[in-house]
């Protein structure tokens, strides 16, 4: 099986084609490109904000759902309630304005409380921001 490599210069200028036979190495490259088919790089470079198109754009949208640290574009402050869901109810961090104790309950029902202290940003979904045991102000639901 060979792969095709495109040897780039500083300016990130196709330099030299190159094939090469899995197993055989073709000396020095200071910069390697990887294309797809419509000779668009695939890779992408290693920025904080990566195209989305590309393979570290992709890596980083999965990192952001799976660790909701994309950026907030929905939120809502929450009023403390033992029988209210919050909303938006795909929020998945916890903004806490004051500190005190914060108790949510998740999505099995289950509650917990928490310490929480002013400013702090937790990355949880809760179904629930229980007015029972709540003590901390200021709460927004970041979604």
């Amino acid at each position: 099986m060979a792969d095709n490599i495109n040897v780039l210069d500083s300016d990130g200028n196709v330099v030299k084609k190159a094939t090469r036979d899995a197993g055989a190495t073709i000396g020095h490259i200071d910069k390697v490109s990887i294309m797809d088919s419509a000779n668009v790089d695939a890779i992408g470079a290693v920025t904080a904000a990566p195209v989305a198109n590309t393979l570290l754009g992709r890596i980083k949208a999965i990192q952001d759902l799976v660790t909701g640290v994309g950026p907030s574009t929905l939120f809502a402050a929450v009023t403390p309630s033992d029988s209210t869901d919050v909303t938006p109810t795909t929020g998945k961090r916890i903004y806490v304005g004051g500190s005190g104790n914060l108790t949510m309950q998740g999505s099995n029902g289950t509650a917990a409380t928490f310490a929480v202290t002013a400013g702090q940003i937790l990355p949880i979904t809760a179904k629930r921001i229980m007015a029972t045991g709540t003590t901390a102000t200021g709460i927004v639901i970041l979604s």
